[in-house]
């Protein structure tokens, strides 16, 4: 540790007669928990242990800046702050102790001889007025594929022209690979004075090149700790005009249709097709007219797709690989099936990133007057009960009868039961079929179809279910029983009261 040179009271007079002297506005602000121990402040001067031997010329400079242009100093105004190593503050003139408050802001100008201020400056962009710290970003933005070897990874996106982070004056290389940090706001971590001054030259200051998306942010931070306790934040933002993206590299879209930009109108005649898990990743019950094919930019090859890319279709809820959308000879393209459901699913987009920064949708639509076929449909009906059937709703009219608690229909309540409703299967689908492909849902519960069959005669295509509904006025109304019949196809039904009459009570009511 360095000997400080003890200060007296005489300093603190030597200190009033020291004024005036300017004010320099190139400041930052110290925490009070950011200040190291072993460190002196006077004014917006930071004398730190790690510094040269403290000089009584030294303090006379800094307290020049204790108050503002033309403000008459007293002697009381005559502070120097000093944090002890056990991290007390004491004044430095009498070491007697100071009260300091946990959030106390120092206003620094210099640490040592160092100044705490970093400059940015941008090849033909301007600052912001009255803000050094921000450039304004004007003119072309070229598009760059990724680069793992640039720029620490470089991602694929429109990037400004070359813009330099100087360091403040008196950091030297070896103090700031030692001490500073850098973040990108476009990044979720820190990295080292080591890591951003990649060129050869770069010792105190570095280049980053900032990368922009169109509708994306308008702005991104550079956060740079130079030490502990000095912080500086730099903005590289967009003009609100004169900013233009250049095309980033786009892929095509080909079918039985006509196509405009990334939209594909299909045309042609659609026939109905079962699931089959074995196509397209599991294809799925519906309405099919023809493939379209998808092709990737020029440049990318099979390799870099499989590592970048990847595509969401609307009609699936998540997102899948180049290596599971391409089959057989399919390498730099993909052909899709679009699936169609009447009144359901009538057009798709197709959303491919092809990497990092460069995402192309596709639409793909129907021709007016293609006629989409309704898939096997299953039918309701009474069984024993007084009912009123129209589409897939029955309305039951008549008595419910109460029926205690019972080991029978995969556990029935004890409530109010109608007489039995009859759902039975489309007749294109064989008992063996509906065993493989079935699963039906009576409100919260799940079955396949054995478990909803099983109290049936064997083979049957039909189960026979009695709803339980409740006699209060808030209560059980109405049911709905959700088949699907093969994935893709599923056709939901509903129950519902008529005029009825709740018959029996419980036995301890």
């Amino acid at each position: 540790m360095k000997k400080r040179n003890k200060l007296f009271s005489l300093i603190t007079l030597i200190l009033a007669l020291a004024f005036p002297l300017l004010v320099d506005a190139s400041t930052t602000k110290f925490k009070e928990s950011d200040v190291k121990p072993g460190t002196y402040i006077v004014g917006t001067h930071m004398f730190t242990n790690d510094g040269e031997a403290l000089t009584i010329e030294m303090i006379m400079l800094a307290a020049g800046t204790i108050l503002g242009e033309g403000e008459k100093p007293t002697l009381d105004d005559m502070k120097i702050y000093y944090k002890d190593f056990n991290n007390n503050w004491v004044s430095g003139s009498n070491g007697e102790d100071m009260t300091i408050e946990e959030n106390q802001i120092f206003e620094i100008e210099y640490i040592d001889d160092r100044e705490v201020k970093g400059t940015i400056t941008g090849s033909g962009y301007n600052h912001a007025e009255d803000d050094e710290e921000t450039i304004i970003v004007t003119g072309d933005l070229e598009w760059a594929a990724a680069d793992d070897t640039k720029q620490n990874g470089r991602l694929a996106g429109n990037y400004t022209k070359g813009i330099t982070i100087t360091a403040p004056e008196g950091y030297t290389k070896e103090f700031l690979l030692e001490n500073a940090t850098v973040k990108f706001s476009d990044r979720d971590y820190d990295m080292s004075w080591k890591d951003v001054t990649l060129a050869e030259g770069e010792e105190t200051h570095f280049t980053y090149w900032s990368r922009f998306i169109p509708g994306g942010p308008k702005l991104h931070t550079i956060t740079i700790k130079w030490e502990q306790g000095n912080v500086q934040v730099f903005t590289v933002k967009l003009a609100d005009d004169g900013v233009t993206f250049a095309d980033s590299p786009k892929g095509s879209i080909y079918g039985a249709g006509y196509v405009v930009d990334n939209t594909i109108t299909l045309t042609g005649t659609a026939s109905w097709k079962n699931h089959d898990g074995d196509l397209q990743n599991g294809r799925l019950a519906g309405n099919y007219i023809s493939g379209v094919r998808f092709e990737a930019p020029e440049g990318y090859t099979r390799e870099y797709l499989i590592d970048h890319a990847t595509v969401k279709f609307s009609d699936r809820d998540y997102t899948m690989t180049w290596e599971e959308v391409t089959f057989e000879d399919e390498d730099t393209f993909f052909v899709y099936w679009p699936r169609f459901i009447k009144d359901e699913i009538e057009g798709h987009t197709v959303t491919v990133t092809w990497e990092e920064g460069n995402v192309q949708e596709f639409t793909i639509n129907l021709q007016e007057g293609i006629v989409l076929v309704d898939g096997p449909s299953g039918t309701i009906g009474g069984h024993g009960a007084d009912y009123a059937v129209e589409g897939n709703t029955i309305t039951i009219k008549g008595d419910l009868e109460f029926n205690e608690a019972a080991d029978i229909q995969n556990g029935r309540n004890a409530g109010y039961y109608s007489k039995g409703i009859k759902f039975t299967a489309p007749e294109d689908y064989e008992h063996q079929y509906l065993l493989a492909k079935t699963k039906v849902f009576l409100g919260d519960r799940e079955f396949d179809w054995n478990g909803v069959v099983k109290y049936e005669e064997e083979g049957a295509n039909y189960f026979i279910y009695w709803p339980r509904f409740e006699q209060e006025e808030d209560g059980v109304k109405e049911h709905t029983v959700t088949i699907e019949w093969e994935p893709g196809n599923v056709q939901v039904f509903n129950i519902k009261l008529g005029e009825v009459e709740f018959v029996g009570m419980p036995e301890d009511s």
